[in-house]
């Protein structure tokens, strides 16, 4: 879906936005709302399954500032409960649907970022159906060498939509990040990164910086 716009930019791969974690709700017409605080939305898309949304989508901005401060403002934000991810897209190499592009989260408001090491046992597990427990990440994961594995939750007890998982070697870590990226659970595409090390027990998103 595209909004009306006077002789917008050509999208680039600084314009358009991966936005992830979305509620199966979500449509074209409310993704544009959420990202025209930010700027002109040049192209609003959800991506789907038939006629059910995978979980994500694409935003394409009429600015790379524009699309910056989307990422810097939006990302992370509660819609419908869940904590949307908003990256930059990068265009693959050999064409087809643009893939995230890592980028720091920036903002006056923001303590300045902590280059902190990547865990070598931790992965952080998110678009996670919220009907998720503990016991179903662990059975996800189990071939992998697990260690342990939970969902993160609110003080309700609901999920937040991501979790961790901990494997007792480093190679059965990266093994569960490539088999099970994308690996699809009740319809969403799983988003399944190396987590970063942090000061306390849990680890963190690897972009959560």
């Amino acid at each position: 879906m595209s909004a009306t716009a006077s002789a917008p930019a050509p999208a680039t791969d600084l314009t358009k936005l991966f936005v992830g974690n979305l509620s199966f709700s979500i449509d074209d017409a409310k993704l544009q709302e959420i990202f025209s605080e930010c700027g002109t939305v040049v192209d609003a898309s959800v991506i789907l399954r038939g006629t059910r949304s995978r979980g994500y989508g694409f935003v394409t901005m009429s600015t790379e500032a524009e699309a910056q401060k989307a990422v810097d403002t939006i990302s992370g934000r509660d819609i419908e409960e869940r904590p949307i991810n908003v990256e930059i897209a990068k265009a693959r190499a050999e064409g087809g649907e643009p893939r995230p592009r890592r980028t720091r989260r920036r903002g006056p408001a923001r303590e300045p970022a902590v280059d902190r090491p990547d865990s070598t046992t931790t992965l952080f597990v998110a678009n996670l159906p919220f009907s998720t427990e503990d016991a179903d990440l662990v059975k996800l994961f189990s071939e992998f060498d697990l260690k342990d594995a939970h969902v993160v939750t609110r003080r309700t007890g609901r999920s937040k939509g991501f979790g961790f998982a901990t494997f007792n070697t480093q190679a059965a870590q990266q093994a569960a990040q490539a088999k099970m990226d994308g690996f699809e659970l009740e319809g969403r595409p799983l988003v399944v990164k190396i987590a970063k090390e942090t000061d306390g027990d849990e680890a963190a998103p690897a972009d959560a910086q």
